[in-house]
């Protein structure tokens, strides 16, 4: 069993190990189209396997200078938050909350997040995939809440990949590094066929971006 000693040491070493990586990274300029999308509140949706760095990278280089959040979603057992509070070094603010467990208080904190002009970060195939298949759960929320999708991906020259359901994607030292996207994707059906036809769409847009 891990301790909470245990806990904050895996946190620190990790966040550290990853922030040293990420110095040696090279660093492609964003594309400027961006900036304009940030303007207003939007739902960032990219594959489990690209979540490593992309709130780290959307916090230094896209919104520098903003007082804008990235929220997103994590599970309240203990694996759930111990990589919450890793994403939370890097970037991202935890909601913790599931399916299963505390959904609809997590839903009117993220609803809250939204209308207020903060970011919700979504990986529509998590928590346990499988791999690349979009959920609906992502599309609910831009249906409900009316705010529209950006599809993002963080590309690497070369990395390694984990033996983890979704091979989770970590940057080898001077690899380039770019961020993909695509949107604004907007989403108002709740019908079945409509749900399952923006859950195809969002699934291609997001493949067309990920290398």
């Amino acid at each position: 069993m891990i301790t909470k000693l245990k806990e904050k040491i895996i946190i620190a070493f990790g966040s550290l190990l990853l922030r040293a990586i990420w110095l040696t990274l090279r660093v492609e300029k964003p594309d400027e189209k961006i900036f304009k999308l940030i303007e207003k509140p939007l739902i960032l949706s990219f594959w489990h396997s690209k979540q490593l760095f992309i709130g780290y990278f959307t916090k230094r280089y896209i919104l520098k200078g903003t007082s804008k959040k990235i929220y997103f979603l994590a599970s309240q057992h203990r694996d759930g938050r111990l990589i919450a509070e890793l994403m939370r070094k890097l970037g991202f603010y935890p909601i913790l909350g599931s399916s299963s467990r505390g959904a609809i208080a997590a839903s009117r904190k993220i609803f809250k997040a939204l209308a207020g002009g903060d970011f919700f970060a979504i990986t529509p195939d998590g928590p346990r995939g499988p791999a690349r298949k979009v959920k609906a759960g992502a599309v609910k929320f831009a249906s409900g809440s009316g705010v529209p999708i950006c599809v993002v991906s963080l590309n690497f020259s070369s990395c390694w990949k984990a033996s983890s359901w979704d091979q989770m994607e970590i940057p080898k030292p001077f690899a380039r590094v770019s961020l993909k996207f695509d949107g604004p994707l907007v989403f108002s059906g709740f019908s079945r066929d409509e749900t399952e036809a923006a859950c195809l769409a969002l699934e291609t847009a997001l493949n067309r971006v990920s290398i």
